[in-house]
Order: C-alpha cells, then structure tokens, then sequence
C-alpha cells in the first residue's frame, strides 16, 4: 500500500506535465533579395547607377521554378538589380526593342569601373580615373559577352568572392554578371555548338550597355 501510493505520487502520466509553448514554423526557403543588397551595400556603389523598379528575384522564396518561361531558367536563384540606363539610349537606339541581350561576366572590384563608364570597357582602355580597365577575361583582344547566363558565369569569366553576411552566415561563392543589351551585328559568334557555351566577341567599342546587376550568393 505504501508502495502504491508513492508510485500514484510521482506518475509522470499526461496531467503532469507542463504545457509546451508550440515551436514556430520555420519556411523552407528565405528570399536571398535583402543579402545580396546588404552584399551590394558592402561594395558602396554609387546609388544613382541603379534602378530598383525593374529589380526582380528568381530564388526558389520568389519564384516558382515549375511555372517560368524558358527565358529565366537560366536565372534560377541569382537576384537581379535594375541598372540606371540613360533615356538618350532607351529611345534614340531602341535597345530594349532592337539590342540583343547578352551576359557579362566580372568581379565585385570591377564593377564601379565598368558602371561608372556605361558601356562595358574594353582591355586597355583608359578610365575616367586614369585607370587602364582589365577585364580579367582570358582573351584581352575582345570584349567577350555570351547570350547565355551559364556561359557567363563561368570561372573564367566571373570570379568568386566571399561575403559574411550580418546573421553570420559565411558565402564562400560570391559572384556578379551583368545582364546587357547589344547592339546586332557587330561581334563573331564562338562555340556556338551549345547554347550555354556560346561566346560573342567584339572589337567595336560603345556597342555593350549594362542594364542589369546580376548576384548569386551560394555557400
């Protein structure tokens, strides 16, 4: 008996246990938008170069990769930053209309250059810093843009860079690529066996605008 009621005194039967407070729900994937603008913020570009109304991103928290056309495939989880382009250019050359859309590969530490200068510069020539641009392509000969984002974004073109984001989280696989319009006509088509390795070169100065700020953070 004595037993018996000392077991009935330490039951550890349901009414004995402290409500548990339930545990949030966290989402399966976070917008990676606001840290590829921290990352941005980071570089300190000037803000006049960007325009945010025609900012888009296709990481997998925005966008639904099952329902995408076939022109943004390509661009699953990169963020893009709308580029400042000048009206001059928008509607005396129509380059939204009768450019073609092309890819740019470079580094973090290239881009105030290449932004500040508004057409892509070509290997050598003369900023407006007194600098001589250097692309850090292979070929230095030609000015090298691709139709595809893949090709692009290849090592030889884009270099990594890391980034520690505020929450502490380590990147260890920064890149940038600048999306353009480009004028038709005016450069040889390489390697255009595959689309994601087709490469465009051109000699032709003042024939690439910048229009779009590409990142994708991976760790």
């Amino acid at each position: 008996m004595h037993n018996h009621n000392l077991l009935i005194f330490s039951g550890r039967g349901p009414s004995s246990q402290p409500p548990r407070n339930p545990q949030p729900t966290l989402p399966l994937f976070h917008c990676l938008k606001p840290l590829c603008r921290e990352y941005l913020n980071e570089l300190n570009l000037n803000k006049a170069y960007f325009d945010n109304r025609h900012d888009q991103c296709f990481c997998k928290k925005c966008h639904d990769p099952t329902k995408c056309e076939h022109w943004c495939k390509q661009q699953h989880d990169w963020v893009r930053f709308g580029l400042s382009v000048s009206q001059a250019h928008q509607k005396g050359w129509k380059i939204f209309k009768e450019w073609k859309t092309s890819y740019y590969g470079t580094s973090s530490d290239r881009l105030a250059s290449i932004l500040k200068n508004r057409f892509l510069p070509h290997d050598g020539d003369r900023l407006a810093d007194g600098t001589k641009f250097n692309s850090g392509h292979p070929d230095t000969t030609n000015c090298i843009t691709s139709p595809s984002l893949v090709c692009a974004s290849r090592w030889r073109f884009s270099a990594r860079s890391n980034f520690r984001a505020r929450d502490g989280t380590n990147y260890t696989n920064v890149q940038v690529v600048l999306e353009c319009r480009q004028t038709p006509d005016t450069y040889t088509i390489q390697n255009d066996s595959s689309f994601h390795k087709t490469e465009w070169t051109t000699v032709a100065r003042s024939t690439v605008i910048p229009c779009g700020l590409l990142v994708r953070l991976q760790k």
